[in-house]
């Protein structure tokens, strides 16, 4: 995948000049001879190639920051993501759903909404040379196609919606555009001054109030914006306004001050928490307003005095905050760059509300049979097959921040998962259990002969064997470098492989001392149906196989854009299916490698599982799943 992608970035750079033009052909590949039990075997059996499925996205990506948020009534609010929006309906928040281009550099800046049946969203338009804005409005069950003002701003863009009739837009240009339920018109110049229009708010199709940088002031009235004022010496920001109605506006800047507007003229700014940046503020009535700095602290407002600051969001960064009465705010957070959250206020307390965190990375997948298979994802979900469909993504596992790197399951009643934290879930064919079984170590495959043994392998070289219920201790076997995969076909035969192109065998009581397999290319994955048979797959997209006494270099069956292969399970010795980090399953029959199908673009399949030559499942890091029958 594409984490530990980074990690190998500089020894995949070398080994660019080893990708020669790719032939398909059965010149190239070499046809694996092995002894079995009953002698020497030539598998020349051929199998019909795999009927791949449609992508199916069975793990949203959603990286979780939602930033604007707007609450029209306490059963119902929006919140925009980047390019997506998702909405809050019943005490339950939807998946995002794509507004604008996602595109890079594009974003909604602002979400407002006048009802559950009206929305409007401004974003920006990051693609150059001319760089513009968008605004999309919802209908209560869809978003509108798009539609591109001309600005030149940089994305620091608000919005207002007092009804489904009228809205109002101001950019960081210092441009103003007005909606009147069915076109937008402008822009209208509202600032010349280069200081930037920060926010707008409209109680009323006649009335709005703007604030910006320096902070300036604008109310507009009967269809006409008043000439710029600024309310303070000082040269802190106002970064956001919220108007109850025509007579009482509140907006708050970026040095903690707040000022007020009485229907005539602004107050000056009065400190109300000291040393912090407020972002947002949202009035639901004259007499009741919530402020929330960066610092993830929230203030109220009674009319007349504010409250201390609250710590809403521990180590949070606090993005926005809506009210739709007294007893009711909903605010948005950032954890770090790529996590945040939502949290409610119930008029006494605020708590955090769920919301669909899923990274959209699958890492792993097993199929113990036809039919049944079991996906893990990066944030600490499952997510099962049956029945012919994927369900939805279920959370096992948070004590390793989620982060589950690889499942094994023998049976449909048993399984195994290991996340980074070193933690083990198993399944029993009802719950999953956690346990911590490598403390120090970042556990990267495991694999389970049956439902009383497994091997688990980490980063650092270790493995950790499970034999009757419970979990042996770590122990070193690969001074080399990191083990990234292990497959165990029996008890007492187990292959792991590593990150140096080197192998090492399990033979019930210890490991083999890691041997050179692979000069060409780190070794990802490793998958052996019988203790006889072994096929792995390196970042140079060759395969090599065991015949069970030796290792032999096989084809180049990858493209050669240098992307490499991620993934490999064989049900048998005879049939094979491989995934590459550039989207491609490739399958082996009859001796012979062959491109099988392409998931598409920028889809890295990371994992495949196939528990017979006649169904295969692989899971690629966009959140997509393909099933071959």
């Amino acid at each position: 995948m594409l984490l530990r992608r980074i990690a190998a970035a500089t020894a995949i750079a070398t080994l660019a000049g080893l990708l020669p033009m790719l032939n398909l052909g059965a010149a190239q590949a070499d046809v694996v001879t092995h002894s079995t039990a009953s002698g020497s075997q030539a598998h020349q059996q051929t199998a019909p190639d795999l009927t791949w499925s449609a992508a199916k996205r069975i793990d949203p990506v959603h990286d979780g920051i939602p930033g604007a948020v707007s609450c029209p009534t306490t059963t119902f609010c929006m919140a925009s993501e980047y390019d997506t929006a998702l909405s809050y309906s019943d005490g339950s928040w939807s998946k995002p759903v794509q507004v604008i281009p996602g595109s890079p550099g594009n974003g909604l800046s602002s979400v407002s909404c006048a009802s559950a049946a009206f929305c409007a969203a401004i974003g920006f338009n990051g693609q150059g040379p001319v760089f513009s804005t968008y605004v999309s409005t919802y209908n209560g069950s869809a978003w509108s196609t798009p539609t591109t003002l001309y600005d030149e701003g940089d994305g620091g863009d608000s919005i207002a919606c007092p009804s489904a009739s009228f809205c109002m837009a101001v950019t960081y240009g210092g441009n103003a555009f007005a909606y009147n339920g069915t076109s937008w018109s402008g822009p209208t110049k509202v600032d010349s001054t280069g200081s930037g229009l920060l926010s707008v708010s409209c109680p009323t199709v006649t009335f709005c109030a703007a604030v910006g940088g320096n902070d300036e002031v604008f109310t507009y009235s009967d269809g006409t914006w008043s000439p710029r004022s600024s309310i303070s010496p000082y040269s802190s920001s106002l970064l956001s306004v919220s108007c109850a109605s025509v007579k009482l506006c509140v907006a708050v800047s970026s040095a903690g001050e707040y000022a007020t507007y009485d229907g005539a003229s602004w107050s000056g700014l009065t400190t109300i928490d000291p040393g912090a940046v407020l972002v947002s503020v949202s009035c639901a009535t004259r007499r009741s307003c919530v402020a929330v700095s960066g610092d993830g602290d929230a203030l109220a407002y009674n009319g007349s005095t504010w409250s201390a600051p609250a710590a809403i969001e521990t180590g949070g960064q606090t993005l926005a905050v809506s009210c739709a009465a007294v007893s009711f705010c909903i605010a948005t957070a950032a954890i770090g760059q790529v996590v945040g959250e939502v949290v409610q206020y119930n008029g006494t307390a605020w708590s955090p509300l769920t919301v669909d965190h899923s990274t959209g990375q699958p890492y792993s997948v097993s199929c113990p049979v036809s039919g049944r298979c079991t996906a893990v994802d990066y944030n600490g979900n499952l997510i099962t097959y049956r029945a012919g469909k994927w369900q939805k993504p279920a959370t096992i596992d948070t004590a390793g921040q989620g982060q589950l790197r690889a499942v094994s399951c023998p049976t449909t009643k048993f399984c195994v998962a290991v996340d980074t934290g070193g933690n083990a879930d198993q399944y029993n064919g009802s719950t999953w259990q956690l346990s911590s079984i490598d403390p120090n170590g970042q556990l990267t495959g495991v694999s389970c002969a049956n439902s009383r043994m497994c091997a688990a392998v980490d980063y650092e070289g270790e493995a950790i064997i499970y034999r009757n219920g419970t979990w042996g201790s770590p122990a070193l076997v690969d001074n080399n470098t990191q083990i990234w995969s292990v497959s165990c076909p029996a008890a007492d035969f187990c292959v792991a492989v590593d990150t140096s192109g080197y192998e090492l065998t399990y033979n019930g009581t210890s490991w083999t001392t890691p041997q050179l397999i692979d000069s060409k290319g780190q070794l990802w994955s490793v998958s052996c149906p019988t203790t006889t048979f072994c096929a792995a797959v390196d970042t140079a997209g060759y395969i090599v196989t065991y015949n069970g006494s030796t290792w032999t270099m096989g084809p180049q069956a990858s493209p050669t854009r240098g992307e490499g292969l991620e993934a490999i399970s064989c049900p048998t010795a005879a049939f094979c299916v491989a995934a590459s980090y550039g989207g491609e399953v490739f399958t082996f029959a009859g001796g012979t490698w062959a491109l099988s199908t392409t998931i598409g673009k920028k889809q890295t399949l990371g994992a495949v599982s196939c528990p017979s030559a006649s169904f295969c499942a692989a899971v690629a890091q966009g959140g997509n799943a393909i099933i071959g029958t």
